[in-house]
C-alpha cells in the first residue's frame, strides 16, 4: 500500500473538510434531510404458499457439508450475517406474506449484497441493517440501512419492518439519508450511504427481525436484511457488572474493542504478522477484535479460524458491490489503481463494524494490522482510555466523540537494533522498535487513528467521524498527547539514508512492555495451527 500517496490525498481532503462538511449538510437538507415521517397506509398481504414448498427446503438445510462438519443452515447463518436465514426458515406451513421476497426472488448481487430499485435510474445496493436505540439517538428507536449507490441524489424510499413471516410489514419512510465519505461525490464510483427509518410508535417497543427497502409503501420487496444489534448495551462494555451511569464516570471502567479492515491478503501470507498483532492487542487489554474477510491466504484462514474458536475475534464475510469484481487477483490490482473507489468502499465496512458491535462496547477503535498502540504511561489500553475519559469529563461539560492517537512511523527498511535482534523472527513489531525522534504532527486525518465513543458515533471513514446519532456531531475527536500514547505505523514506505543517521532515530522501549507474554502466546498459536 502506497501510504505516502494516501497521506497526501488525506491531507488535501482534510484541508477541505470544513467545506465538505457544509456541503454534505446542505446536500442532506436540500435532497432528503430529516423528513417528517408521514402517515402511511397499513400494508395488507396474503399468506401464500412458498414456491420452495415443492422441495423440502427444511430437509435440505439439514444436509451436512462433510468437509466443514456443518449443516447447510449452520453454514449459511455463519457466512450470511446480513440475511435472516433463521427467520426465513421459520415459515409455518411453508407460508409467507406475499410482500416478502422468497429466498430465490431476492435480487442478490456479489454474494452479500441485495438490490433495491428506487427509480428508473437509481439502484441502491444494501449490505446491512442495524437497530439503534441509543440514549442520544434523535429518532430512537430506528434502523439504519447501510449500502451504496452511484447516484448523488437518492429518491424517496421506505422501510418495510418485518416482525413475523406471514403478517404484513410495518412501513416507515426513510427520514434521514447521510453520505458517508470524506471525498467529494462522484457518479463514477459507488458511494456509501446510511438510510435511517424510525420504527413507528405502534411497534417501537419491539425490535424488527428483518427489513426491506422499497420505493413505495406496501410494494413487493426485492431484498430482505437481518436487523442486527440490541436494545441496550451488553455487560461486555464494562469490566464489572455495574450498570453504566453517565452522570458518574467513576462507577465503572470501560473496556475497548478494535475494528480492523476487510482483509484481502490473498497473494501475501500475512498469517504470522496477524498473530503477533492480535496477541499484542490482547496483551494490552483489548477485549475483542472484529475483522472482515474477503479472499485470503490459506494460512491466514487458519489464523482466523483459530481465534474465532478462541472468541477473541469475530469475522464477518465481505465482498465488494457491483460493478466491482471480486476475483482476488484483479481486485488486488484494483485496490492499487482505483484508490478513490477502494477508499469509498472502506467506509462501508468501517461504519458497519462500529454499528454492528456498538451494543457490545462503548469504545471501539479502528486500527489496521500494521498499526499498534504504544502506551507510554499505562499498563493497559483500558487504563489509558479511562484515565483520558476521566480527565476529559472533568474539563468538558460534553464528552468528545472519540480520542485520536497520532501516527509515528516505523519504516520497512530500518533494521532492528542490537537490543532486539535476539528476539524470534516471528516477532516483527517487537523486533522493529526504531522510530524517528521527532513526533509527526497529528493535525491532519492522515496522521492519526481514533477510538470512537459509540454513545454518539454512526458513520466513519478510515480516519475521521462523518456522522453522529443526534444529527451534527456534538464535538470533535480529542487528541491524546503523544507523551501518553501514540500509534506505531509499520509502514511499507522507506526512510532511506536519513534513517541511517543515529541522531535521527531512537528506540521505543514501551513496545516491549509485554514482550514475554506476546512471545510465548505467538509461539503457542503458530505451533498449534501448524505454521511454525
Amino acid at each position: 500500500m502506497n501510504m505516502n500517496c494516501r497521506r497526501r490525498f488525506l491531507l488535501l481532503s482534510v484541508a477541505l473538510n470544513g467545506i465538505i462538511s457544509v456541503c454534505c449538510i446542505i446536500f442532506i437538507i436540500m435532497n432528503v434531510g430529516c423528513k417528517k415521517n408521514e402517515n402511511l397506509p397499513d400494508c395488507r398481504c396474503e399468506a401464500i404458499h412458498d414456491l420452495s414448498s415443492q422441495v423440502s427446503v427444511a430437509e435440505q438445510m439439514e444436509e451436512v457439508i462433510s468437509f466443514l462438519n456443518q449443516t447447510t443452515k449452520e453454514n449459511l447463518v455463519q457466512h450470511h450475517p446480513n440475511f435472516p436465514m433463521k427467520f426465513v426458515m421459520d415459515m409455518r406451513n411453508n407460508k409467507r406474506c406475499n410482500l416478502m421476497p422468497s429466498l430465490f426472488n431476492i435480487r442478490w448481487q456479489n454474494i452479500y449484497w441485495q438490490e433495491a430499485k428506487l427509480s428508473e435510474d437509481t439502484v441502491f445496493f444494501l449490505y446491512s441493517a442495524i437497530y439503534d436505540n441509543r440514549t442520544f439517538t434523535d429518532m430512537r428507536p430506528c434502523v439504519r440501512v447501510l449500502g451504496v449507490s452511484s447516484s448523488t441524489s437518492l429518491p424517496d424510499a421506505y422501510c418495510h419492518f418485518w416482525f413475523n413471516i406471514t403478517g404484513p410489514p410495518v412501513p416507515s419512510k426513510v427520514i434521514k439519508t447521510e453520505y458517508i465519505d470524506y471525498q467529494w461525490m462522484d457518479k463514477s464510483r459507488d458511494m456509501t450511504y446510511m438510510l435511517t427509518c424510525r420504527i413507528p410508535s405502534g411497534a417501537n417497543s419491539m425490535k424488527p427481525v428483518a427489513v426491506s427497502l422499497v420505493h413505495t409503501p406496501c410494494q413487493i420487496a426485492s431484498n430482505l436484511l437481518h436487523v442486527t444489534g440490541a436494545g441496550k448495551r451488553e455487560s461486555s462494555a464494562i469490566s464489572s457488572n455495574i450498570t453504566p451511569q453517565y452522570q458518574k464516570w467513576n462507577e465503572h471502567v470501560y473496556t475497548a474493542a478494535v475494528c480492523g479492515p476487510a482483509l484481502y491478503y490473498y497473494h501475501q501470507d500475512f498469517s504470522i504478522r496477524m498473530v503477533e498483532w492480535l496477541e499484542s492487542l490482547r496483551a494490552q487489554g483489548i477485549s475483542q477484535v472484529f475483522l472482515y474477510e474477503t479472499d485470503i491466504h490459506p494460512n491466514l484462514q487458519k489464523v482466523l479460524r483459530y481465534y474465532e474458536k478462541d472468541r477473541f475475534i469475530q469475522v464477518t464475510k465481505y465482498s465488494y458491490p457491483p460493478p466491482y469484481i471480486n476475483e482476488p487477483s484483479i481486485r488486488r490490482l484494483w485496490t492499487l489503481v482505483e484508490r478513490k473507489k477502494m477508499w469509498a468502499q472502506e467506509n462501508v465496512y468501517f461504519t458497519d463494524c462500529l454499528l454492528r458491535h456498538m451494543h457490545q462496547y462503548r469504545f471501539i477503535a479502528h486500527y489496521d494490522p500494521d498499526e499498534l498502540p504504544v502506551l507510554l504511561q499505562h499498563r493497559s489500553y483500558t487504563d489509558m482510555l479511562n484515565e483520558i475519559l476521566r480527565k476529559s469529563y472533568i474539563k468538558n461539560a460534553r464528552q468528545p466523540i472519540g480520542y485520536k492517537l497520532q501516527w509515528n512511523m516505523f519504516y520497512y527498511d530500518v533494521e532492528p537494533p542490537a537490543s532486539t535482534r535476539g528476539l524470534p523472527e516471528f516477532l516483527y513489531m517487537l523486533r522493529h522498535i526504531l522510530r524517528t525522534k521527532t513526533d509527526l504532527l497529528p493535525t491532519s486525518a492522515g496522521m492519526y487513528k481514533a477510538v470512537y465513543d459509540m454513545d454518539y458515533t454512526t458513520g466513519v471513514s478510515s480516519h475521521v467521524v462523518i456522522t453522529c446519532n443526534s444529527g451534527p456531531c456534538p464535538s470533535d475527536l480529542q487528541e491524546v498527547s503523544p507523551d501518553v500514547a501514540y500509534l506505531a505505523h509499520y509502514t511499507l514506505g522507506t526512510c532511506g539514508e536519513k534513517c541511517k543517521n543515529q541522531d535521527y532515530m531512537r528506540e521505543e522501549p514501551a513496545i516491549l512492555k509485554n514482550v514475554d507474554v506476546v512471545k510465548a502466546a505467538v509461539k503457542n498459536v503458530l505451533e498449534t495451527i501448524g505454521i511454525l
